[in-house]
């Protein structure tokens, strides 16, 4: 079990780290060239991406609540006695840097 939370955390790690370098690359191109930025689906291709990084931030949020709840259950009467007879362990947080 705390291997794959390890491999989890791994591939999250990974994921996060890689959106912010695409983005950038995309806003690098853009602004290099002025007639793309005219474009009717370059527009709507930035408002694409700006909804996706809401539906992502929203989603990380929804994410980190329901870690939240699991994680004070295992702590409340009792669920928790439970939890440590079947050797539940509290899972961490999703933490992320949009920069």
């Amino acid at each position: 079990m705390a291997q794959q939370q390890a491999a989890n955390q791994v591939m999250q790690d990974a994921m996060v780290s890689d959106r912010p370098a695409a983005i950038a690359n995309f806003k690098t191109v853009a602004t290099c060239n002025p007639s793309l930025q005219s474009s009717e689906l370059f527009i709507n291709l930035q408002y694409e991406v700006a909804g996706t990084e809401n539906r992502i931030a929203t989603e990380l949020m929804r994410y980190n609540q329901a870690v939240q709840t699991y994680n004070q259950s295992l702590q409340a009467f009792p669920s928790a006695l439970v939890a440590k007879s079947m050797d539940f362990t509290s899972h961490p947080y999703f933490h992320h840097n949009p920069n």
